[in-house]
């Protein structure tokens, strides 16, 4: 017969028996030695909405455009049409990610007055968050994305550091299916 024991037990390899809930039911964080079928762990629980469970982390890009909250608006204009993007990404001085800025953020800067010349990224109007994580499913980044009408997501880690960005195009197509390395499905 299988024995339950804890994973602080289990490791130590000294399995004894573990303490059950009202109902009989053992403790989330329990495991089930002798090939029986093992009790779900608080990850294992978590759903896996996508294609084979996709994560942010599957679908996001490396973040090659990002400028500090001190920019000045000219400067982050000047990026925008010398790298034909859509956003930038903005950060802090200590790299945390502070937002996103988009071409129609920046649309009433552009006759260049001199108040552009002195307007720094952070004084204006941008998504300043919450950002995803990359351990968030796909469906979930989607519903959200879709929620907030979303074209890209700045993904930051524990710390708030920008890991990369969730477009729309790359959460198109990894709900389609598995991407490649290069981003592309196969």
């Amino acid at each position: 017969m299988p024995t339950l024991t804890s994973a602080s037990s289990s490791e130590s390899g000294n399995a004894g028996p573990v303490k059950t809930g009202p109902r009989g039911q053992a403790n989330a964080m329990t495991t089930i030695t002798n090939d029986a079928v093992p009790v779900p762990t608080p990850q294992s629980r978590r759903k896996t909405i996508g294609p084979d469970g996709a994560t942010v982390a599957d679908a996001m890009r490396p973040s090659d455009l990002q400028i500090t909250q001190d920019t000045i608006v000219d400067r982050a204009l000047d990026i925008l049409d010398a790298a034909e993007a859509d956003y930038l990404l903005v950060h802090a001085g200590d790299g945390r990610c502070t937002g996103l800025v988009t071409r129609a953020h920046l649309a009433p800067y552009r006759a260049r007055s001199w108040y552009t010349e002195r307007t720094a990224i952070g004084a204006i109007v941008q998504n300043r968050g919450p950002f995803t994580r990359p351990g968030m499913t796909i469906a979930t980044a989607a519903e959200t994305m879709r929620t907030r009408a979303l074209r890209a997501w700045p993904v930051v880690d524990d710390d708030g550091c920008i890991l990369g960005v969730l477009t729309l195009e790359r959460l198109r197509a990894a709900i389609a299916g598995p991407l490649t390395a290069a981003g592309t499905a196969p």
